[in-house]
């Protein structure tokens, strides 16, 4: 297997945006079509059930709360987000929906967005935000002294992935995500594992080196994930082997070809038996 590298972050594809009163970088997707809200930024909203199921773009299915309305400022401006709202995504996205119902335009020349006629600059994210899925813990866990467990975390996903899944829709992921060897915390580390691909209830396994019980908090960031490809397997070229007899009569000739002609032939031609 092989890592996948990524440059995820340095497109101008963000606008800054005050949610609930929350600076934050929203990712503009024409590529997802559902308006996705981190359950971070709805406190205080009242969150209605929604029965519609999204996935990332390679088919793995994000878990959804429901979904809301917040209000976002930009400047002066002032814009009602209504989305769907899932722990599983670090920033919020703004889908083709949200881009249509306010007659958006983007500029990809000047990296500009113009939303209902209000013009916004774009921007990018820094490298330390260039990940694309990470492990957080679900709740607090003490990990007893030179102790090996696993715990139980959830996956954030991070950039242009989501997309709206259909029931004739079929998820064909081939990726492998694997945990990078990590310390979490102080004296915590972090094997480095292969994953199940989901969002929810994926083990992670850690070792406390300390001689000392150590407690992890509840949404504590563990570890990014890296993604492998397999390699496929190359046909075998290689020439047919030679069965050991005929290799050694193969031999034999050769080195009695070299002998000098003034040898007898009945020398050359006697081979041990």
């Amino acid at each position: 297997m092989r890592a996948a590298c990524s440059e995820l972050g340095r497109e101008k594809v963000y606008v800054k945006m005050r949610i609930n009163g929350t600076m934050t970088s929203c990712l503009v997707d024409t590529g997802s079509d559902a308006t996705l809200i981190p359950a971070s930024f709805t406190k205080g909203c009242r969150i209605l059930p929604t029965r519609q199921k999204i996935s990332a773009a390679n088919g793995t299915e994000i878990p959804l709360t429901g979904y809301t309305s917040v209000v976002a400022k930009h400047g002066k401006q002032r814009r009602v987000i209504v989305g769907l709202v899932t722990e599983h995504v670090s920033q919020p996205y703004l889908g083709i929906d949200w881009l249509t119902d306010h007659n958006a335009n983007w500029n990809f020349r000047k990296r500009e967005l113009t939303v209902n006629g209000v013009k916004y600059p774009l921007t990018s994210r820094s490298a330390a935000s260039a990940w694309l899925r990470r492990v957080v813990l679900n709740d607090d866990v003490t990990v007893p002294p030179m102790t090996e467990m696993n715990v139980e975390t959830k996956v954030i996903f991070n950039g242009p992935a989501c997309e709206r899944r259909t029931e004739k829709q079929q998820s064909s992921d081939d990726n492998v995500w694997a945990t990078e060897a990590h310390e979490a915390v102080r004296g915590v580390l972090v094997a480095r594992t292969l994953l199940p691909n989901r969002a929810c209830k994926v083990p992670v396994q850690r070792f406390n080196v300390t001689d000392r019980p150590v407690t992890v908090r509840g949404a504590t960031v563990l570890v990014n994930l890296e993604r492998l490809h397999d390699f496929l397997a190359q046909p075998n070229t290689s020439p047919p082997q030679e069965a050991p007899v005929d290799a050694e009569r193969r031999i034999v000739d050769e080195m009695t070809a070299k002998v000098d002609q003034s040898v007898p032939v009945e020398f050359k031609s006697s081979r041990p038996s």
